[in-house]
């Protein structure tokens, strides 16, 4: 469960697991994401191949709790020379889609893949 999220990257070692962890909330009161679709892409920069689909899980709609899991198989084969870039997408009930990560809409995020030692 070891890894790094910043409003720039995502960062997790090679052939771990990692659970983002998303609240949907509006100021303080939680935004019911029931029937909601979240997905998450990561890319390879240089060709903007795509590396992971991850679709997210609603733990509990109605107060707007989700979550996305990165498993061993994700990134065991990644070179962690490469560059990449995730973004996560929410679609709504309604049809609504929202990029709500990174905040910011003039930049891209990192995904970031950390050497790791024991196989």
């Amino acid at each position: 469960m070891v890894g790094k999220i910043t409003p720039n990257y995502i960062e997790v070692r090679q052939g771990d697991s990692f659970t983002i962890l998303l609240q949907f909330k509006d100021e303080e009161k939680a935004i019911n994401i029931t029937n909601s679709v979240l997905k998450m892409y990561v890319k390879n920069k240089a060709d903007e191949k795509t590396i992971i689909i991850k679709q997210g899980i609603i733990d509990d709609g109605v107060n707007g709790k989700a979550h996305i899991s990165i498993v061993p198989e994700d990134t065991k084969k990644l070179n962690i020379k490469d560059e990449f870039v995730t973004d996560i997408q929410i679609t709504f009930a309604n049809g609504e889609t929202h990029t709500i990560y990174p905040q910011d809409i003039s930049r891209v995020a990192s995904f970031i893949v950390s050497q790791h030692v024991t196989e």
